[in-house]
């Protein structure tokens, strides 16, 4: 894939996931109002959301990384790389509770609130410093 390639792909996916992260934010209003069909909504958004974002972490672990590495050298590259690490990481985490169907709904909702504002939060940065760069992107036109 060419670097404009790239630089397009990331950007419809944030798109992408910005739509999925809306859908979750609705429905953790939803579930924490008390309606009762939100909260199995939300368990299927949130593993919706989870799948999407582990393939797009992949894209950017493929894509991303080595450009970046090109660009701007091994340690922004490894930062990137450890980011991606972290996050796999969380997502992790609140897969089992999405899949824990015993969880109180008050407590998925808080965590699915936090994920939506730390994941709005860093495509807003990765766009700013990385897919608007055009150090990083050198056929872009």
């Amino acid at each position: 894939m060419r670097p404009d390639e790239v630089r397009e792909r990331i950007r419809a996916e944030h798109e992408e996931l910005r739509t999925l992260l809306r859908s979750v934010q609705d429905l953790t209003g939803r579930a924490a109002g008390g309606q009762k069909d939100a909260v199995e909504d939300l368990r299927q958004q949130g593993l919706r959301l989870n799948e999407r974002f582990a393939a797009h972490l992949d894209l950017e672990d493929v894509h991303l990384v080595p450009l970046l590495r090109e660009g701007r050298g091994n340690d922004a590259a490894e930062r990137l790389a450890n980011e991606h690490r972290e996050q796999r990481l969380l997502m992790d985490f609140l897969l089992e509770r999405l899949r824990d169907t015993r969880r109180p709904a008050v407590l998925l909702v808080r965590e699915l609130e936090t994920l939506v504002e730390l994941l709005r939060d860093d495509m807003g940065n990765e766009e700013k410093e990385l897919v608007d760069a055009d150090d990083l992107w050198p056929d872009a036109p």
